[in-house]
């Protein structure tokens, strides 16, 4: 016998709502049976026949309960498998690029270096190749992916001379303490002061979401 059907969907509604909905279906039963027994009348020796309809409806009432809870399961066991794997999929790529200057990455080819034998083996093919005469130009030569793709789909920080500073606050200025930093929001000097490979004491964002 089925006494009682709970329905529970989450993300079903957008988000922030849920569907909470309980079924009793002993007063949907009882209320069946009152509308079908309004509808007809007996006489003194018609109780067996009575009887007899009587239990042909609960058992066709208890078959139409259990065919209901049947199709809602159908119905939302796709809803809730997809709403897990779609948990359970998100996937997080963290890209690093040690010793890159934000001057490259946002205007492209530096003028004081690029023709510096100093830094350039070979200044006026690089010249050549990845100077043009704007900011704009020059970072989309030097770096295509980032401002033909990534731009699009995402945000960069970082353009000093647009005033947006992403500035570290760790004194070391080298590899890990930064690592540090970009994975826990802030600095630990004390504990993250040289590159050894140490484990890491400070709890990082991606292990508090996973």
């Amino acid at each position: 016998m089925i006494n009682k059907v709970l329905i529970y969907k989450k993300n079903f509604l957008p988000s922030g709502f849920f569907v909470d909905l309980a079924l009793n279906t002993d007063k949907i039963k009882k209320l069946l049976l009152i509308l079908f027994f309004s509808s007809i009348s007996f006489g003194q020796n018609d109780g067996n026949e009575a009887l007899q309809i009587h239990n042909n409806l609960e058992k066709f009432i208890n078959i139409y309960m259990r065919s209901i809870v049947f199709c809602c399961f159908i119905f939302l066991l796709p809803h809730l498998c997809f709403a897990q794997n779609k948990v359970n999929d998100q996937k997080i790529f963290l890209i690093t690029l040690d010793g890159l200057r934000w001057q490259e990455l946002f205007t492209g080819a530096d003028s004081l270096i690029i023709k510096n034998k100093d830094f350039v083996k070979h200044p006026d093919e690089l010249y050549n190749w990845a100077w043009e005469s704007t900011p704009q130009k020059r970072r989309s030569l030097l770096m295509p992916f980032v401002w033909n793709e990534i731009v699009k789909i995402g945000q960069i920080f970082g353009n000093r001379n647009l005033g947006s500073k992403v500035n570290l606050t760790n004194k070391m200025l080298f590899s890990f303490p930064g690592y540090n930093e970009i994975l826990t929001g802030k600095a630990d000097d004390r504990s993250i002061n040289s590159n050894d490979k140490i484990p890491n004491p400070n709890e990082t964002v991606l292990e508090q979401y996973a």
